[in-house]
């Protein structure tokens, strides 16, 4: 990233590969009014990208994923996410 700024832009973090890829496990209420939004929200910051949801109930997982965009899980691993 660029020398003159301490952080690199969101961009810069793509180009690198830096991006965090996140899958949620719970679709609750705390995931679904905090931990959801928060890592959508990082995506527009360059800082992660929200990849996929996953919850035992099924039905709450797609509501969460096509909400979010997201892939949907009812259970995970890790040949499922990658």
């Amino acid at each position: 990233w660029a020398a003159s700024s301490p952080h690199p832009s969101s961009t810069e973090w793509e180009e690198r590969g830096d991006v965090s890829r996140i899958a949620v496990i719970g679709c609750g209420a705390f995931a679904t009014a905090q931990h959801l939004p928060a890592y959508q929200g990082g995506r527009g910051a360059g800082l992660a990208t929200l990849v996929g949801v996953c919850a035992v109930d099924a039905d709450r997982a797609q509501s969460a994923a096509r909400q979010y965009g997201v892939r949907a899980w009812a259970s995970v691993s890790r040949s499922s996410i990658d």
